[in-house]
């Protein structure tokens, strides 16, 4: 399955990394990838049109997982430079510079997510020998463990409006469970005991809060795309049998899910995936790329105008870009250095708000 194949390399690579930009000041349209240097990885930070790519770490280690503030002034990432065979989290300014290391433990700490204000960083830790999920202040003082249920559990996602983290719990023989709990850990619920039968991962939040999309693994060969309510009640699914649908990416005004799927091309292309669009009820998808390489890792703009992606179509994994109102993929990341993840810089208060823009499918003419 093409989702895998930069899973697998990211996670080879272990995981650190994190920062980017000209000031400190957060500045639209600015992304931060992660690129495979040598035997390590790094966080080099490009302008959306793809100019300007730079370095902001730099030395021996595994920069990774870099996750931006709210206010884009600081990026907390997962690194080794420490010198220890596990991660530990880090945060620097926007440029680059004052790099500060906020875990220290035996075993690794990573996957750090700000909480919307700001104030604190949820993380998951292995120090109890056990994937468990904490939650620190952003300068790193009062680490505590969120109570949950016994399991191992995936990365957090806060909700929009902080109250609430998202996460899987991984049990016995393969089970998952897609479970929400209030942000001081003392509430939890399963939301996908009513909601599928099948494995759920990938939890991602709508930015209203009130739905979670996620992926429901049935087999191998098929996965689909589901939203359920958080407060309760069935999920509804919205991608058709037969295929693997997965990474679901909600536009910024909620309106439009971006997701992979294999559904184009013969049984050989399948093999690859290509990135769709479809309103958040499951109608109008539309197929972007279209390209028998294979497209991965979606994610919106903050103007809702263009899907950057990591492509392996010119043999090397590189982020790419294309816009929605039609127009071709193109390459933004060198073609010298392996992408394995990126992130975008949030929109600064009082720049244009997000609009809804027509689907052109890929190869059509601009309107």
């Amino acid at each position: 399955m093409q989702r895998h194949r930069f899973t697998h390399l990211a996670a080879a690579l272990l995981a650190a990394g994190a920062a980017h930009a000209a000031d400190t000041a957060p500045v639209p349209g600015r992304l931060l990838v992660v690129v495979a240097e040598g035997s390590g990885a790094q966080i080099h930070a490009i302008q959306a049109d793809g100019s300007g790519q730079r370095a902001l770490t730099a030395g021996p280690g595994e920069n990774m997982q870099p996750a931006w503030s709210p206010d884009g002034r600081r990026i907390a990432f997962t690194s080794t430079r420490h010198g220890a065979n596990n991660t530990e989290i880090y945060v620097m300014d926007a440029d680059g510079s004052n790099p500060r290391r906020l875990t220290d433990s035996a075993l690794s700490d990573d996957s750090p997510a700000w909480s919307p204000d700001g104030r604190q960083i949820a993380f998951r830790s292995y120090r109890e020998r056990r994937a468990g999920l904490y939650v620190m202040n952003a300068d790193g003082s009062n680490p505590r463990r969120l109570a949950a249920p016994e399991g191992d559990k995936g990365r957090p996602r806060w909700s929009p409006d902080g109250r609430h983290i998202a996460y899987e719990l991984y049990g016995d023989l393969g089970k998952i469970e897609l479970h929400v709990m209030t942000a001081d850990g003392q509430s939890d619920r399963n939301i996908s005991a009513q909601a599928t039968q099948d494995k759920p991962t990938q939890p991602v939040w709508s930015p209203d809060g009130r739905q979670l999309a996620f992926v429901s693994i049935k087999s191998y060969g098929e996965h689909h795309i589901h939203v359920v309510p958080v407060d309760g009640g069935p999920a509804t699914r919205l991608t058709n049998a037969g295929f693997v649908s997965n990474q679901p990416a909600w536009s910024p005004d909620g309106k439009r899910i971006a997701f992979v799927s294999n559904r184009y091309g013969d049984v050989l292309s399948r093999s690859a995936g290509d990135i769709y669009v479809m309103n958040a009820d499951g109608s109008g998808t539309v197929n972007l790329t279209r390209h028998p390489g294979p497209d991965d890792e979606p994610s919106w703009s903050p103007d809702g105008r263009t899907i950057h992606f990591l492509s392996l179509r010119d043999g090397l994994s590189r982020l790419y870009a294309i816009d929605l109102e039609g127009g071709p993929a193109r390459a933004l990341s060198t073609a010298t250095a392996q992408a394995l993840m990126h992130t975008h810089a949030p929109e600064r208060p009082g720049d244009p708000a997000s609009k809804q823009v027509s689907l052109v499918p890929a190869g059509a003419p601009r309107p």
